[in-house]
């Protein structure tokens, strides 16, 4: 495995920049801005040029590289489903050198002052309220198996955690009684933190196998990449056996016509689209003339959308900063646009992120989350 450092991607780096950029028409950011710095490509030159020293590095050119949302969508030639998990690790790579540059040393020692205040957590959690929730979830001592409680969830949609606890007592599926919530870490990464993003990952497993942990149980598609897939890729090793609670779901019942929209993580960054889709079935696969390309819906339900890597994105999945308020809105205003095109009755989000942008913006028509649809009862 080769070190997760620039210096080890520069072929990946140039293939990015020489990229055709095929799937522009759908990248966020650009869609957003019309500019041509948008263009993904151009975000991968600038970060070559800067390794190369043909440019220096500004606060104007770093403002470019941390103006992604890192959605992966229409990035590299993604008509022909190639990967563009190369992209993302160019990008979070590059701002690792902008970060070591500091020029963005104020921006940074925020996050990091916000982490160190909060007790090792992003985001603050009322304590009462996780406390409750937790009580739905089956727990016993001496248990080595472990749910895996994101921050973010708590905090934008903690009414899951209740109804995902009942879905696992059905299961007959138990945890260790020594459940915390945690904040995963993918922010260290997504700002280019990655030596801090390593030693946070190493600290949370060697909690876990001090507990005597054996399988891992995720919620969320950003939790379920960072620990089964980026750990390693970073250079962590460990035996735990990961599993996302999509794994386990048979299916989800609905009784009425719904869109489901799986966001960037369980769509493109995991390839989860089929599993999803197979939750529940469209009965009538004839196509709406209201569809756009890659984007099929269907005259039936209960399910009336097809989920794809080229969904749009509502919103980044991880806690958003120094970034352009106005394009944060163009971005989410755009996702929903092309949500509404369906002739749903719900819109049922896999994302909690997404769920949160949704509930921010009062959407006025009826939306849940994923969990809402899991019957156990």
């Amino acid at each position: 495995m080769i070190s997760y450092k620039l210096e080890n991607y520069i072929e990946e780096l140039n293939k990015q920049v020489i990229s055709m950029d095929q799937g522009l028409s759908y990248n966020p950011e650009f869609r957003a801005t019309q500019k041509m710095h948008d263009y993904p490509s151009r975000k991968a030159q600038v970060i070559r040029s800067l390794y190369f020293g043909e440019l220096e590095v500004s606060k104007y050119n770093a403002e470019i590289i941390y103006q992604s949302i890192l959605s992966r969508q229409g990035e590299r030639w993604q008509n022909f489903v190639e990967s563009s998990e190369d992209y993302t690790d160019i990008m979070l790579l590059g701002r690792e050198m902008i970060s070591r540059s500091n020029i963005m040393k104020r921006e940074l020692e925020k996050i990091i002052m916000q982490i160190e205040d909060n007790f090792d957590h992003l985001i603050e959690i009322d304590e009462d309220k996780f406390a409750y929730c937790l009580e739905a979830v089956p727990q016993v001592d001496g248990s080595k198996n472990y749910l895996f409680i994101d921050d973010q969830t708590v905090k934008y949609v903690p009414g899951a955690i209740k109804k995902i606890g009942r879905f696992f007592a059905a299961q007959n599926i138990q945890f260790t009684s020594e459940l915390e919530h945690h904040f995963p870490g993918w922010e260290y990464f997504a700002y280019g933190l990655i030596e801090q993003g390593k030693s946070h990952l190493c600290e949370l497993f060697a909690e876990l196998k001090e507990k005597n942990i054996k399988k891992i149980f995720t919620i969320t598609g950003q939790s379920h990449y960072l620990l089964k897939h980026f750990a390693k890729k970073v250079g962590i090793e460990h035996n735990f056996k990961i599993i996302n609670i999509i794994d386990i779901l048979e299916g989800i019942k609905a009784e009425q016509d719904v869109y489901l929209h799986a966001g960037s993580f369980y769509s493109r960054y995991l390839k989860y689209n089929k599993k999803i889709n197979k939750l529940l079935t469209a009965e009538i696969d004839s196509k709406l003339s209201s569809s756009i390309e890659f984007l099929p819906l269907y005259s039936k339900g209960p399910r009336i959308n097809q989920v794809n890597i080229w969904q749009f994105p509502l919103t980044a999945e991880y806690e958003l900063y120094f970034f352009p308020e106005e394009i944060r809105e163009a971005i989410y205003k755009d996702g929903l646009q092309q949500i509404e095109k369906s002739t749903h009755k719900k819109l049922i989000v896999f994302d909690p992120y997404a769920y949160n942008v949704l509930s921010e913006h009062n959407y006025v028509n009826d939306y849940g989350y994923f969990t809402d649809l899991i019957e156990v009862w």
